[in-house]
């Protein structure tokens, strides 16, 4: 489940599936940030 604070409380079920590459997409990008900052 996802919640969302905008304009008062929401509550969405997600397909774990998706969220699960969505999350994996995201971490992806950030380590690929992270090698980018420490490369002088």
């Amino acid at each position: 489940f996802v919640l969302a604070l905008r304009e008062g409380l929401s509550l969405q079920e997600v397909p774990l599936e998706e969220a699960a590459q969505a999350f994996l997409g995201l971490l992806a990008v950030h380590r690929f940030l992270k090698v980018l900052e420490a490369t002088p």
